[in-house]
């Protein structure tokens, strides 16, 4: 029987609600800033959309999710859109949409801020705050290439790539010389907590090189001045495995953007500058009062986690 609206105890904070029938099946998911208002907009007498009847008297209940904030409600609306597919959705649609960062496919990768991205690229996303989305797309465009259309820009090249005769399976190689210890974590992060982004970058150049049917692996191969060689991780990781801990650090950066978490570190005092500002662009990156910032946000223990 049709959803009685009057049953309904709906919470008075951010979340996700689900139009359901009674055998379980998904019907439409919604976000809302407060699930109360939100949910009671779909049972009155002149709703704003002429699909709405349908579905509240094909649905038989209303399920809530009840999240920390709008932008957490944002994710997991898409996280449950992606698993259950309602059929509703698509009839439905929002006419508010948000940006996605998108690495294109093509054999030189372009980095989009799009709300629209194509269907064959590598995407992270959508992001509520548009602000911040951007200067991220800015600031991977300023380190691997300039304008809104760049691609890639390497400033250098991948050291080796090794391809079966078959092709269809491709090893990347980055060769280091030194010590292995800065490096000793990638054995069991391949990204080092966000801070090795190398093999993440060659793998998708080569997959957009050589086509989605190759199979790609990655692995740094250091190098000692007595000829001793050593393989990190030892079983050089595949594609899905370093764009795993990819998409989870450039959403770190995006979020800890957002949300004012990470201020420019400058480093140690260094006659008059700081070491670390000879590898950016002060003027456009860091405010003038970047060591006080560091030393005020060192201490989040979100930076520690």
């Amino acid at each position: 029987m049709p959803v009685d609206s009057q049953s309904l105890h709906l919470p008075n904070e951010a979340g996700v609600y689900l139009f359901k029938r009674a055998d379980g099946r998904v019907l439409y998911i919604g976000k809302a800033t407060t699930l109360k208002q939100r949910v009671r907009s779909y049972f009155v007498d002149s709703p704003d959309r002429k699909m709405i009847p349908t579905l509240v008297a094909e649905a038989d209940q209303v399920d809530c999710i009840v999240t920390p904030n709008p932008r957490e409600a944002l994710t997991l609306e898409r996280e449950l859109i992606h698993r259950h597919k309602p059929r509703y959705n698509s009839l439905l649609k929002d006419d508010k949409s948000y940006p996605f960062i998108a690495f294109t496919a093509e054999p030189s990768p372009r980095i989009l801020y799009t709300r629209n991205p194509p269907t064959d690229a590598t995407c992270w996303g959508p992001f509520p705050d548009a602000g911040a989305a951007k200067r991220v797309v800015q600031l991977l465009r300023r380190q691997f290439g300039q304008g809104p259309q760049a691609g890639l820009d390497r400033r250098g090249l991948i050291d080796r790539v090794d391809v079966t005769d078959s092709g269809d399976q491709a090893l990347v190689i980055d060769y280091k010389t030194g010590s292995t210890a800065p490096y000793k974590d990638v054995a069991e992060d391949q990204i080092d907590r966000g801070r090795r982004l190398q093999l993440p970058v060659y793998s998708l150049a080569v997959r957009g090189a050589l086509g989605e049917q190759v199979s790609v692996r990655a692995a740094y191969w250091f190098i000692s001045h007595r000829g001793r060689f050593k393989m990190l991780p030892p079983e050089p990781a595949t594609l899905d495995e370093v764009l795993e801990g990819f998409e989870v650090a450039v959403s770190t950066i995006v979020s800890g953007v957002r949300d004012g978490l990470f201020p420019a570190n400058p480093g140690r005092s260094d006659r008059g500058s700081f070491e670390n500002c000879r590898y950016c662009d002060f003027d456009s990156l860091c405010p003038s009062y970047r060591d006080v910032s560091w030393r005020r946000n060192r201490s989040d223990p979100r930076l520690s986690a």
